[in-house]
């Protein structure tokens, strides 16, 4: 199981001025260094938290089905799905259920659906999914 980050957040939780003000920084000249200690501190929590704190895009790629027939996806909130995918190819989504308010969020495979075996060893199945709280002001 591998999971990648496809689409970034567009902002972070904490904006500039507030990072500064936390700081008692009054001056921007340290604005970038700034930058990239809330983009860490973010990165940071939200691997510890398994939780994605501003909307982002992921790919979780999988070798095999699993036997339990549900995929646990490894971030939280999952706000939704776009696809399930066996090598590059989108399933039917009646085959399968969604419950995004679980914790962990899933995908419940149906009991009695036939399921492509992919053609990769390795890889071959795909979800791509967006998950995140919303932009920086939720």
């Amino acid at each position: 199981m591998t999971l990648t980050l496809i689409d970034g957040p567009a902002e972070e939780p904490v904006t500039m001025d507030e990072a500064r003000a936390h700081l008692r920084v009054d001056s921007t000249s340290d604005d970038a260094l700034i930058a990239g200690l809330v983009t860490a501190a973010r990165t940071m929590l939200e691997a510890e938290t398994r939780r994605a704190f501003v909307s982002q895009g992921w790919q979780l790629t999988l070798d095999a089905w699993p036997e339990t027939r549900r995929i646990n996806l490894p971030l939280a909130p999952v706000v939704s799905v776009e696809a399930l995918a066996v090598d590059g190819t989108a399933l039917d989504a009646a085959l399968y259920d969604l419950g995004l308010r679980h914790d962990p969020p899933r995908i419940a495979l149906k009991r009695n659906a036939a399921l492509p075996a992919p053609d990769d060893t390795v890889g071959g199945i795909g979800v791509s999914f967006t998950a995140g709280y919303g932009g920086a002001a939720a």
